[in-house]
This record gives structure tokens, sequence and C-alpha cells, in this order.
């Protein structure tokens, strides 16, 4: 545990160099772009040089087996993900053989696009961060790679949902589909979210999530057999029995959506951007509540897609909708409550690489 505490230190200590700078200016200011380079930067680094976790290896056999003749055989279908692997032959071929610096170059791509949109709209960056160590979210940056590379360059285009420029966006989804097809689901939620908080569109998506779980057994058999004839067979058939996802994971990523809906009132003359992460949090708390019901790896994975920007709007909810002395008191609880939710989440995880060797939680 100790390579993942120590994240939590160096965004504590980013927080006690901004807070100085804080009270010598005597006035709230962005994140100094160097602590967000020193905090985000530390992540990167830890999930760039492991050699094992979880998925790792297969994508390290995989960097190591493929070659530029590869390119001739390639499938081009909607769901081989033939453009990561385009990416990973060209990278292999023109920059370095070295699997080392595969890992490291997704880990810099996804976590650079994730620390730029923290930096530029999160109202407390570092209690987002915080956010996004321990609800683990920083551990898709080493499981999953493909995927989470997929979502956060999407995620790297949040400004143009507020802008709404939808073609560019639409584009860009489309692009990625060919590294993840499941990113996909980002059309359709684009249109959703960009209306006001608790709008009829909001609550009708939430209706419908409903109608779903409540017909979870029949919504499971369509998906199986929509899955049959791709290469998510295997993976259907290797989670059959899954349990789905956490409840507890379901409650924690609730909140954001539930102290949203508290505080519509004061919420609704905010920027459209704020309006846009309570929807993501609604979708994502929705999205999770199917995954608990169904199967976990296929529909507990999607709001990978969305539940980044839980970690801003929690933040942006307590500054906007809560006094002084309350924002000091549910800072204080909140993490007090998520670092029990990190210890729990973290007992039997692991750490491993050729610097460290293997650590165990």
């Amino acid at each position: 545990m100790i390579i993942y505490v120590s994240m939590l230190v160096v965004v504590f200590i980013g927080f006690c160099f901004q807070k100085m700078v804080v009270d010598v200016r005597g006035h709230k200011t962005r994140a100094a772009k160097f602590l967000v380079f020193l905090t985000f930067g530390y992540i990167i680094f830890w999930a760039g040089i492991r050699d094992r976790f979880i998925d790792t290896a297969s994508y390290i056999v995989q960097f190591k087996t493929c070659q530029w003749n590869d390119l001739k055989g390639l499938e081009f279908s909607f769901d081989d993900g033939w453009g990561f692997k385009v990416l990973m032959i060209f990278f292999k071929t023109f920059i370095s053989e070295n699997y080392h610096a595969w890992l490291m170059f997704i880990a810099i791509v996804s976590g650079t696009c994730v620390a730029y949109i923290f930096w530029r709209y999160s109202q407390n960056y570092y209690y987002t961060l915080f956010l996004f160590i321990t609800l683990l979210g920083f551990t898709w940056m080493m499981n999953g790679i493909r995927q989470f590379l997929a979502a956060t360059i999407i995620f790297a285009c949040t400004p143009w949902i507020e802008e709404k420029k939808s073609v560019r966006y639409c584009l860009v989804v489309l692009l990625c589909a060919t590294i993840h097809p499941t990113c996909i689901i980002m059309l359709p939620i684009y249109f959703i979210v960009r209306g006001e908080a608790w709008s009829r569109k909001t609550l009708l998506f939430i209706a419908l999530t409903l109608i779903i779980i409540f017909f979870t057994a029949k919504f499971a058999n369509i998906m199986d057999a929509m899955l049959q004839e791709t290469k998510w067979v295997n993976i259907t058939e290797e989670f059959a029995n899954d349990d789905g996802v956490n409840p507890l994971r379901v409650l924690v990523f609730s909140v954001p959506a539930f102290l949203a809906f508290i505080g519509r009132k004061r919420l609704k003359k905010e920027d459209l951007i704020i309006h846009i992460f309570i929807n993501m949090s609604i979708l994502t708390a929705c999205l999770y509540a199917i995954g608990m019901v169904t199967t976990g790896i296929l529909v507990g994975r999607l709001p990978i897609y969305i539940e980044l920007y839980g970690y801003m709007v929690l933040p942006s909810i307590i500054e906007k909708c809560f006094t002084k002395e309350s924002r000091k008191l549910l800072y204080g609880m909140s993490i007090v409550c998520y670092l029990f939710y990190f210890y729990l989440m973290t007992r039997g995880m692991y750490y491993s690489s050729e610097l460290t060797g293997v650590i165990w939680c």
C-alpha cells in the first residue's frame, strides 16, 4: 500500500504549497502548473513503470509479439480495437521496442488528458485529485488501459461539450472507437448531458435506467445476444457468474448526484459546465446501479467514460452550495469517509515493478 499512500502524501504536499501561495497573494488561485505537473506526474510515474497489475501482462505480451507485418492481416472491424493495435505497432517500429516505454507513453497520454481537465475546471484541484486516488480512478491507468486511453482522450474534449462543437466531439468519439468500441456510448451521452441538470431529459433517462434495472434479466440476455458474434463473446462467457458492481461503489458514486439534487436551486443559475458535470454524475450513478444487478465487467466498466466528472462536481457543489463553516465540515467528513473507502478497496491489491518488486497491500 505504500506506493498508493505515497500518492496521497504527494497530493497533500502539493496542497500545502498551493495554500502558501494563496496566503501570500491573499486570494484563491488556480492550482500552479508546476504543482499539477508534480502531483499528477507522480501518479503517471508509478503507473508507467509497473510490470504486473491485473491485465498488464497481456498488454506486455501483445507489445512484444506485434510486428510491422501484422498490419497486413489487421482486421478493420468495429469491435476489434484496431486503432490501438496500429498505434502499438507504429510505436514499436518508429519509437521504441521497450515495453516499459510503451506503458509509460500510454500513462503519460492518459494522465495528461485527465490532469488538464482537472486543472482547468475543478473548483479544488487537490480535492479532485484526492478523490481520483481514494476512489481508485488511478487504477484505470494500470488496468484496462486501452479503454481508459479512449476515455481520457474523449475527456480532454470536454471544452467542446461546453462550446457545443458537436461535429468535432463526435469525430473524436468515432476515432476513439477504433481504440475501444464501448466509447461509442459517449455519442448519445453528449446530447443527454448538455441541458440543465434535473431537467425533463435527465429525469427521463433516470426513469429509463430504473426500468432497465427492473427488467434486469431481459436486459442482460439482450446484451449477451448482441455480443455473441463479436470479440466480446469470451468476456460474456468468462464473467457469466460475475456478481456485478460492488454496492458500496454504487453508494459512493451516487453522492455527487445526491448533493446536486439537494442544492439544485442554488446551482440552477450556474454555468452550463456545472450542469454538464452534474448530469454526468447522475448517469454514472445510474450505470453503476445497472452494473450492480447485471454483468459487472460489461456494464460496470461503462462509467469509466463519465465517472471522472464526478471528481470535479463534488468540490463545485461544496463550494457553491454551502457556507464557509459547512464547507470545512463537509471536506473534513468526506476526507475521512473516502480514506476509509480507500482502505477497504485496496486491501488485497498489489503493486509490482522492476524498481520495487511486488508490494502487497
